[in-house]
């Protein structure tokens, strides 16, 4: 399993990330497996927590943009432990403790991890190039 950790401040754009990097796996032909909430994306609006599991090109991808403290890091990465997705996009909240959960991540699936950070404190021109670079820069490595 690969995974890949968006990284930043509160409002920063994480879940805005891992919406637009949905998207992209969508456009490009992936299957949506589960969502929650259920087909969130008819309806999206930005900074909107959510959590889906895709089928893209033979693979199994899992997203969760909620990272905003410790205990719902820890679901999300349980969450991956049981589905052992090829793929694994979480967001993370800074100066949330996380590395337990990450800590075990790595001991039970030998994961490889990437962190992408975003800035806060952006302007929206600036926020929304930001979390659109960050998407384009994960897509690829899907």
């Amino acid at each position: 399993m690969d995974t890949f950790a968006v990284y930043g401040e509160p409002d920063a754009g994480k879940s805005t990330t891992c919406y637009k990097l949905f998207n992209l796996l969508q456009q490009g032909g992936a299957t949506v497996l589960q969502s929650s909430p259920e087909k969130f994306w008819e309806n999206y609006q930005p900074g909107t927590d959510f959590q889906a599991t895709l089928s893209y090109n033979g693979k199994i991808v899992l997203i969760t943009s909620d990272g905003d403290d410790c205990s719902i890091i820890e679901r999300n990465v349980n969450r991956a432990i049981a589905l052992i997705p090829d793929r694994f996009i979480l967001a993370i909240r800074s100066r949330v403790w996380y590395k337990k959960s990450i800590a075990l991540l790595q001991a039970k699936t030998n994961t490889t991890l990437r962190y992408f950070a975003l800035s806060g404190g952006q302007t929206d021109t600036a926020k929304d190039a930001s979390e659109t670079q960050v998407a384009n820069a994960i897509f690829p490595l899907i």
